[in-house]
């Protein structure tokens, strides 16, 4: 099994993970950026049109809005998603298509008049016409076959109507795991849509920390000590059920050390990913990152790692991903 994350893991929007298992290359959801890019989206690892299948959380164009595209670039595989969802696509995606269509019409009178270059619309609407024909319902609760060794399940999470938390059981090699993906979800005591289903257990879990953030927890004076302090809860939670449990971001030990919720904890291991100066440079070009404010504090707290590593309480093992590639730093990490 190998999970890429390709969008929605700096910001919220553009969802769109790319699971291979089984032999197979999945995609769980695959959205439109919305609003001030910051981080470009990746690319995804294969050619569009060797994706087998879409797993579709829900119909919002953050999470749906490039089915067409990956349409247009030979993607011919199976789109699953909840009844719901599917009716909802039906006119969200072909909204976006006319709206796609109606931005390259107007750009190009103006460019016919300024004597510049064709703009070509993202897709058209016979690439959403052509993706909606490509989409399979499936029932809440219903255990759905994807493909030798894969089956997957649809939860109601309550944030739209049809939105869904996907949970997959994958069988390689005689041993099955299973990862979810959350989704977005929603609230309680919502008119129309149902309360979110939780669920109990997984191997893996993959789901956006923006989904615990609220106002309360924007408090920069005290470095955010209630956000990591419900982070830490949430991982504690996992740890009861034998699991190991594993939270990236930028923080140090004294962050999480001095927190109440550490007593939750017998050890914790802190584990910090450096790289030199060029490295660490040309990996942000490929992810689009080109604020010179962002690029600045990147580089200023990867020296810092490496300067005080060895003083921190804990003290942070460091390990040197330079001359590594993902699936080797990934290797040694774990």
């Amino acid at each position: 099994m190998k999970l890429t994350f390709i969008g929605a893991d700096h910001e919220v929007t553009g969802s769109c993970h790319c699971l291979g298992v089984c032999g197979k290359t999945l995609l769980i959801d695959c959205g439109m950026e919305q609003g001030v890019d910051k981080f470009e989206n990746q690319e995804l690892p294969v050619h569009a049109g060797d994706v087998d299948y879409v797993l579709l959380t829900h119909a919002h164009i953050d999470h749906s809005g490039l089915l067409p595209l990956l349409y247009a670039r030979g993607f011919r595989g199976k789109v699953f998603t909840t009844p719901a969802s599917r009716d909802l696509c039906g006119i969200m995606l072909r909204d976006s298509a006319h709206i796609q269509m109606f931005e390259a019409e107007w750009r190009n009178r103006k460019a016919k008049r300024a004597g510049r270059d064709e703009y070509v619309p993202l897709y058209t609407m016979e690439d959403a016409e052509g993706v909606l024909e490509l989409f399979v319902s499936c029932e809440y609760e219903e255990m759905v076959p994807i493909c030798e060794g894969v089956t997957a399940r649809f939860s109601d999470v309550g944030h739209l109507l049809g939105s869904a938390s996907i949970k997959l059981w994958m069988e390689e090699d005689g041993v099955t795991r299973t990862i979810v993906f959350s989704g977005d979800i929603g609230n309680t005591n919502q008119p129309l849509i149902k309360d979110p289903r939780f669920l109990r257990e997984a191997d893996y879990v993959v789901m956006e920390s923006d989904l615990l953030w609220e106002e309360r927890f924007n408090t920069p004076q005290d470095n955010y000590r209630a956000y990591r302090g419900l982070w830490m809860r949430v991982c504690a939670s996992i740890a009861q059920i034998g699991k190991p449990v594993v939270l990236c971001g930028c923080a140090v030990p004294e962050q999480f050390e001095g927190l109440p919720e550490r007593a939750l904890f017998t050890g914790t291991h802190y584990l910090a990913l450096v790289c030199g100066r060029e490295q660490l440079l040309q990996r942000a070009a490929r992810r689009g990152v080109t604020e010179p404010g962002l690029l600045e504090s990147s580089l200023a707290f990867n020296e810092w790692l490496k300067r005080n590593a060895a003083a921190t309480a804990p003290p942070l093992t460091l390990l040197d991903t330079s001359s590594l590639s993902p699936e080797e730093a990934a290797g040694r990490a774990e």
